[in-house]
């Protein structure tokens, strides 16, 4: 039985983190797409590839910083009326698997970032510039 249910608390976790992915790069591609010409006069006055591929990461965690924390607050939260109502064998506040899923997400938001983060450092100033 508890194997059952943690199959699909695994199956779920998956479909959560692929989820957060998708909003996270979706987010990513749709701040590079409004500020590319921002992006763009910055590289045409001295910024390099790389400071355009910062801003989106530091916008991208950011993001996971705050959903971390507003999902480890909740974790918490859950786990003591869950914990307060049963008995368990387990302890609740197993810091390491805490720290597990935050490096999990946070390894996971870098990776969803990653693609919009090399289209930003690709933005060619000129015909940025010149399109609008």
């Amino acid at each position: 039985m508890f194997q059952l249910m943690a199959a699909i608390a695994t199956v779920l976790g998956g479909i959560a983190l692929f989820l957060t992915l998708v909003g996270l790069y979706g987010s990513a591609s749709y701040l590079l797409g409004q500020r590319r010409r921002e992006i763009g006069i910055r590289m045409a006055v001295g910024a390099t590839a790389s400071d355009a591929a910062l801003f989106l990461f530091r916008y991208s965690m950011g993001l996971t910083a705050i959903g971390v924390g507003i999902g480890t607050a909740l974790a918490v939260a859950v786990t003591q009326i869950i914990g307060s109502n049963m008995v368990l064998i387990l302890n609740i506040y197993d810091t390491g698997a805490y720290a597990t899923g935050i490096a999990v997400v946070a390894l996971a938001s870098i990776a969803a970032t990653a693609g919009p983060a090399l289209n930003a450092a690709r933005v060619d100033p000129a015909s940025t510039l010149r399109s609008e």
